[in-house]
């Protein structure tokens, strides 16, 4: 749940489970390693369920693509793996903004105003939720996934929609 920190603000952890981020990074890792040892050897073409057929050439072209695209995924999870590891993440709730901190690295926290803020929007799947925050900065995002627990996420949800109505209504900062 929310930690009320020494002042008004109610903060949450936010940041990735250290323990999926390794899994999944590990995964991409060694398919990547798997698929390039496949694609500097490759010798032959394929044949993808008798509907596509390639040749030699095009076998590798497709495995070099394939290696490319785990090499991609993994850096996504060694990113995770970063963001797990990092102390002190968390959003900020507090009278006025909300403060989510940065994904990728070189990149600030993210700052909204609740005056600014224009619509809150939730994106279900099936495994999780996302906030969309819409203001005049444009779109950000924030995850269930990256919280502790899903009573988290909705106490943040839940703060963050009354922070709005309140700021909606006209009540002064």
């Amino acid at each position: 749940m929310a930690d009320q920190g020494g002042g008004s603000a109610a903060l949450y952890r936010y940041q990735p489970k250290l323990g999926a981020a390794l899994i999944g990074t590990g995964i991409f890792l060694l398919f990547l390693l798997g698929m390039s040892y496949v694609a500097m050897d490759n010798d032959r073409g394929l044949v993808i369920n008798g509907l596509i057929k390639l040749d030699a050439s095009s076998a590798t072209a497709f495995y070099w693509m394939l290696t490319m695209l785990c090499a991609g995924m993994s850096v996504f999870g060694l990113n995770a793996i970063r963001l797990a590891l990092m102390k002190e993440r968390k959003i900020t709730l507090s009278r006025t903004e909300i403060i989510i901190p940065p994904t990728w690295p070189g990149q600030e926290n993210t700052t909204i105003p609740f005056r600014a803020i224009t619509d809150l929007q939730l994106e279900t799947t099936k495994s999780s939720r996302v906030a969309i925050i819409i203001s005049d900065l444009g779109k950000t995002r924030f995850t269930q996934r990256f919280f502790e627990d899903k009573a988290s996420f909705d106490d943040c949800l839940t703060r963050l929609l009354d922070a709005i109505k309140i700021r909606a209504n006209g009540h002064p900062e």
